[in-house]
């Protein structure tokens, strides 16, 4: 069978060539009904557009850099494959680099200018530190790409699209509130990163609103993984006063509290309730099933590469776009159960 050109797909789309390529790229309107049509055809064959060619053609290479924390978090696994599916629809490809291992951010933005990238796209690393990185900040200008990013990184010129974290904080404490829970606990994460920041901040807030005492040694600062959440549950049950309901700081924190539990022949949500965040397939697969704090990824991969593609085409874009978190209710959350020690306690 011969190979099906632009050409082939514009004769049967009785369109020029010129208007393939803009549906293709997604470098100017065309008409719902024809790009319906025209994207009609080209799944008919299969068509994929010759990269290189396109790049000798007319100079662009239609890719785009992806800096992200470690691909193995569920969380940077869902975002990096959401902007890969918006690349692809405006017809651009990710060039994705994992920072772990000692593989740094400034190799990446080597490999990125080795290929010519036309914007960089980053979640995690650097940019979600509070404390800003001087010398990625001198990296970052002379890389001259448009740069989107979930976090922030003061003194670079950027673009952010971010999810409302404090509003994270506010479902599930309220969540938990509502179900009588007081002696509340915030498991994992990092001051130092402004998303867990951001969640502790709001977290001390709702305390004083709901006139709860604020307890240090509820707050277990720790990191991101299942192994931070199973030892920092540990300590927490290992308090004279226990926590009837704990927030961990994601899925895999709360998978592994959940996990900890199990170990000292305790349940989820009998004796302590459990939330996650981030709503990653571990909400599906712990037992119980996990409330978690969702976020749309299918949003967030759109808005990212949207705001890339929007600074390449040099159209006004607000710096900052702020997504929107739900709560999604499973099994790992119940009623508080009174004991003496609430009683003792309040």
């Amino acid at each position: 069978m011969a190979t099906v050109t632009i050409y082939d797909i514009a004769r049967e789309a009785k369109v020029s060539p010129a208007t393939v390529s803009r549906v293709l790229t997604g470098s100017a309107r065309v008409s719902p009904k024809r790009e319906k049509e025209i994207r009609r055809i080209i799944n008919k064959y299969g068509f994929q557009p010759n990269a290189m060619a396109q790049s000798l053609h007319d100079g662009r290479t239609r890719l785009i850099g992806l800096i992200t924390g470690d691909i193995r978090n569920p969380f940077f696994a869902e975002a990096c494959y959401a902007c890969e599916v918006a690349a692809k629809k405006k017809g651009y490809q990710i060039m994705l680099r994992n920072i772990f291992d000692g593989t740094t951010e400034k190799d990446s933005l080597s490999m990125f200018a080795a290929h010519r990238v036309e914007a960089i796209i980053q979640l995690g690393g650097c940019t979600d530190h509070i404390t800003g990185n001087a010398a990625y900040v001198q990296l970052i200008r002379r890389a001259a790409k448009p740069f989107v990013s979930m976090g922030k990184l003061d003194g670079a010129d950027i673009y952010t699209c971010s999810i409302d974290y404090s509003a994270c904080m506010d479902l599930a404490f309220t969540y938990l509130h509502r179900l009588g829970h007081e002696r509340i606990a915030l498991l994992g994460g990092r001051l130092s990163q402004f998303s867990t920041y951001d969640k502790w901040t709001k977290y001390i807030y709702l305390l004083g609103t709901h006139d709860i005492p604020f307890r240090p040694d509820y707050v277990q600062e720790s990191g991101y993984s299942f192994d931070n959440g199973f030892e920092g549950m540990e300590r927490l049950l290992a308090l004279d006063v226990r926590p009837t309901a704990v927030i961990a700081i994601t899925d895999q924190v709360a998978a592994g509290a959940i996990a900890a539990l199990g170990s000292q022949e305790l349940r989820c949500p009998q004796d302590i309730s459990i939330i996650g965040q981030d709503n990653t397939f571990l909400s599906y697969i712990t037992s119980p099933s996990l409330t978690s704090i969702a976020y749309n990824y299918e949003k967030l991969g759109e808005e990212l590469v949207s705001i890339a593609l929007k600074v390449i085409a040099k159209e006004d874009v607000p710096r900052e776009t702020i997504l929107t978190p739900s709560l999604v209710q499973r099994e790992s959350c119940a009623p508080v159960k009174k004991t003496f020690e609430d009683v003792i306690y309040n």
